[in-house]
């Protein structure tokens, strides 16, 4: 800051040019009759400090600029403090001192206490909120719904879907004249049915991958076969059906692949409630009619469908749950599956009844003249290898 010479209790130089000559305050007067080889001369309210010390016949007196010292060097959080090495200030630091040698100054610095207790409540808060955080981010990695996503999707990326096959017998021919194409997970060996991960499945964009997949494994399967009249039902959502990139896909497929067109059944299932749509679902079901699909409402008379649905979009197949024909159901004491057949048949539906798995049940639906029936009764679902030898590849 300045630079000035005292000798004899006068200023006989300043870089400053002025007050020389001029007598030195009485405090400072003091200091240097105190004969000490050097002195800090320091006041808090004061913007600088002064380091004294003796030179010759007189002293040298150096002022610093406290602000830029102090700031180039601490924060905030810190103090700092420079005072002489006879004194003994009570500073309220947990401090660190370091004496100047040749200098008799001392420089103390560290954080206040009251700076250093909030800093320690304010890391306390942000280490706890940063355990909640973790703690979040943890739970929901390993929570069961996310732990389920990331499996599916590692299934999905190694090819883990694959087809199984439950044959649709025929009364008339007496013969498997289709098979629906179920989904099954070969998960670590171990093969799962689709209540295991379909729900799941089916809320993600990998069902349109799983099912694309498995349309190519099963024409690829029944290529095999010197049977050109088998059909192949697979389970389409609604969602499905409104997403035309995937419909476009696989209409592509149907017109470059041989052997589909003509021999594809879209089943279409009801996870959810978009059946409201219906004036768009039924644009989409009328342009892949026109490349050779059948379509089906699978599991007529439960679920969302209902006479509005089946009278209001191009279905060719109607497909009755096993609730309505198995004696484990209350349901199937009443004549519904009587009116559903009749409804059937009156809109000339090819019916399929599934679910069948006894002879009293078997006998029940003959006696409705249903012709088509699929359950344990004539075939259980079968992986790639039995289907294909069933068809006598």
């Amino acid at each position: 800051m300045s630079i000035s010479y005292i000798d004899n209790n006068k200023y006989i130089f300043s870089d400053r040019k002025k007050s020389i000559y001029q007598p030195i305050d009485d405090k400072l007067k003091e200091i240097i009759n105190k004969e000490h080889n050097s002195y800090l001369l320091s006041n808090d309210d004061d913007k600088y400090f002064s380091y004294i010390f003796k030179f010759g016949t007189g002293f040298y007196k150096v002022n610093y600029y406290k602000d830029l010292f102090i700031k180039n060097i601490h924060n905030s959080l810190t103090r700092f403090k420079v005072y002489n090495d006879h004194e003994n200030p009570r500073l309220d630091l947990f401090r660190t001192d370091k004496i100047i040698d040749h200098l008799n100054i001392i420089i103390s610095s560290g954080i206040n206490k009251i700076n250093l207790l909030v800093l320690t409540l304010f890391n306390i808060i942000i280490s706890f909120c940063i355990i909640i955080k973790i703690h979040h981010l943890l739970s929901n990695y390993f929570s069961i719904d996310n732990s389920m996503s990331r499996l599916i999707n590692k299934g999905v990326r190694n090819n883990e879907f694959i087809p199984y096959y439950q044959n649709i017998y025929s009364f008339s021919t007496k013969k498997f004249i289709g098979a629906e194409v179920l989904c099954r997970w070969n998960h670590k060996g171990e093969i799962l049915t689709p209540n295991y991960f379909i729900q799941k499945l089916e809320s993600s964009d990998n069902i349109n991958i799983v099912t694309f997949r498995l349309i190519e494994q099963a024409f690829k399967d029944l290529n095999c076969s010197n049977n050109q009249d088998y059909l192949l039902s697979f389970n389409f959502t609604v969602a499905m059906i409104l997403d035309c990139l995937f419909v476009d896909k696989v209409i592509n497929f149907i017109e470059t692949t041989p052997n589909v067109k003509n021999h594809i059944i879209i089943e279409l299932t009801e996870s959810d409630n978009r059946f409201k749509q219906l004036d768009d679902i039924r644009k989409v079901m009328l342009k892949l009619k026109k490349h050779g699909v059948l379509l089906s409402i699978d599991d007529f008379g439960t679920g969302y469908s209902n006479l509005l649905t089946i009278q209001e979009l191009p279905f060719d197949v109607m497909k009755i749950d096993r609730a309505f024909v198995s004696s484990e159901y209350a349901v199937s004491n009443s004549n519904m599956l009587d009116m559903m057949v009749k409804l059937g048949n009156s809109m000339n539906l090819l019916i399929v009844v599934e679910g069948v798995e006894t002879e009293d049940e078997l006998n029940r639906i003959k006696d409705l003249g249903v012709d088509f029936c699929q359950g344990f009764y004539y075939s259980k679902p079968s992986n790639s290898e039995i289907f294909k030898k069933s068809l006598s590849c």
